[in-house]
């Protein structure tokens, strides 16, 4: 799981496509497997009620 500041930060980091993971040549030679797609979440917050 990443947090992002927003969509936009998202699609400068993995282009156009938001769905399909960006996994590097060197991580993909290490890992068994990993997930070829992605889901986002906005994660909200509510300063009135900070979490204790």
């Amino acid at each position: 799981m990443t947090l992002w500041e927003s969509e936009e930060a998202i699609r400068a980091f993995a282009g156009t496509d938001i769905t399909t993971a960006v996994v590097e040549p060197e991580a993909q030679a290490v890992l068994h497997s990993y997930d070829k797609k992605v889901s986002h979440r906005k994660v909200i917050v509510d300063p009135t009620n900070p979490p204790t």
